[in-house]
């Protein structure tokens, strides 16, 4: 999802890479992802997100309906815990506009990859919080129920799904297939299937 210099954190235009260091966003490389977090504002979007970062602890169930309940319980929270680290890159990724350039201004790869029209960065920012619930098994780590995130756009969610498909890469011999910077697997085999298969089941119109 990330290259090696991918965002830990996006905020004021700036991004805080893995080595700590914050460089300036490309201007005009992400105006709806930015105009959708200004709408609802930054505090009520990192909100949004937090709420799940505190329920994810050794959140979980061992026996899970759905896509995830073919998945050990560790894998689907090693998935869940990533998205929510990298979850506003992540939909910058998803929603980039810029033809040429990734994230962080570096040359973009995947360029055959199809992503989702940055004005609905809305919804698919709803779609990776589902898929992070889902991941955690709809319950906090208190068995408390956590409430659907009601799908608006399926068409969105979708979109954002088959481009997840293809845009994870957990092998050496898939990142040789793409053009990248030494670009390393974004995660594990285990992890990368139990994320594959949660979001084409959270983007499936039939699932909906």
């Amino acid at each position: 999802m990330l290259d090696q210099r991918g965002c830990l954190r996006v905020e004021g235009g700036y991004c805080t890479l893995s080595t700590g260091q914050d460089v300036q966003m490309p201007k005009g490389l992400q105006p709806g992802v930015e105009q959708y977090i200004q709408s609802i504002g930054r505090e009520s979007y990192n909100q949004l997100w937090l709420a799940l970062a505190e329920a994810l602890p050794g959140t979980g169930m061992q026996e899970a309906e759905g896509a995830v309940g073919h998945h050990p319980l560790f894998k689907r929270q090693a998935a869940a815990q990533k998205m929510v680290e990298n979850h506003e890159a992540l939909l910058k990724d998803i929603c980039n506009p810029n033809p040429s350039q990734n994230v962080v201004g570096n040359e973009l790869t995947q360029r055959d990859l199809k992503r989702v029209p940055d004005g609905l960065a809305n919804h698919v920012d709803d779609f990776l919080r589902e898929m992070v619930r889902r991941l955690m098994g709809c319950v906090t780590k208190d068995n408390q129920p956590i409430p659907p995130v009601p799908c608006q756009h399926p068409q969105a969610w979708n979109h954002a799904a088959q481009f997840l498909q293809a845009r994870i890469h957990s092998t050496h011999q898939e990142t040789e297939q793409t053009p990248a910077q030494k670009r390393t697997p974004d995660m594990d085999g285990g992890t990368a299937r139990v994320m594959r298969s949660v979001a084409m089941e959270v983007g499936n119109p039939a699932c909906i």
